[in-house]
């Protein structure tokens, strides 16, 4: 065997062990994020970041007005470059543990295209995300605003007994998201 012919086995070793390791980082980051989604979604669940979808509970039912008063604070806000408003139409509302209370929101729609979005919640603090129980919300469906629109739609809630005591103040936020950023719905006649 030649001095080359040696070179060239050393470096085809050489390649054939970096293509290992390569398959090996690729099978292991294919795994790695697969296993994202789950430890997300629970995450997630856990502290209240509000990016699982909700849809109402029949199982969650007040179970009587109580005397302690929350005071909701309500808040909108617009994901960049979506040419659109959101706005609670009032600013705080104070409730009381088990009583339904239903507030508006004005959503407005500042293109010339029709917009398609989605209303995503959070709550501060996070631990009262899942004491805020809402039976009626924009949030559970995808919404569409005509060029220039605007609409009020309602959100009723309550708030769980369970609450945290030392919790005296809750926010709700809403941040609007365009589901088509990019490219504009055509407006339909």
């Amino acid at each position: 065997m030649t001095p080359d012919d040696a070179r060239q086995q050393e470096i085809l070793k050489k390649n054939q062990r970096t293509l290992m390791w390569l398959g090996l980082v690729l099978v292991f980051m294919t795994f790695f994020a697969w296993g994202l989604v789950p430890f997300y979604r629970m995450v997630c669940q856990k502290f209240g970041v509000g990016t699982i979808p909700q849809k109402p509970d029949p199982t969650q039912v007040s179970k009587g007005v109580g005397s302690r008063v929350v005071t909701v604070r309500f808040v909108g806000m617009t994901n960049v470059g979506t040419a659109a408003r959101i706005e609670p139409l009032v600013q705080k509302v104070d409730v009381k543990v088990g009583q339904t209370t239903e507030v508006d929101y004005r959503f407005t729609n500042l293109s010339d295209h029709v917009l398609v979005f989605q209303p995503v919640h959070s709550v501060v603090p996070a631990r009262a995300d899942a004491m805020l129980h809402k039976l009626q919300c924009f949030c559970y469906q995808q919404q569409t605003l005509k060029p220039k629109e605007s609409k009020v739609l309602p959100l009723s809630f309550w708030m769980d007994d369970k609450l945290d005591p030392e919790i005296n103040t809750v926010t709700l936020q809403y941040t609007l998201y365009a589901l088509h950023p990019e490219r504009p719905v055509a407006h339909k006649s």
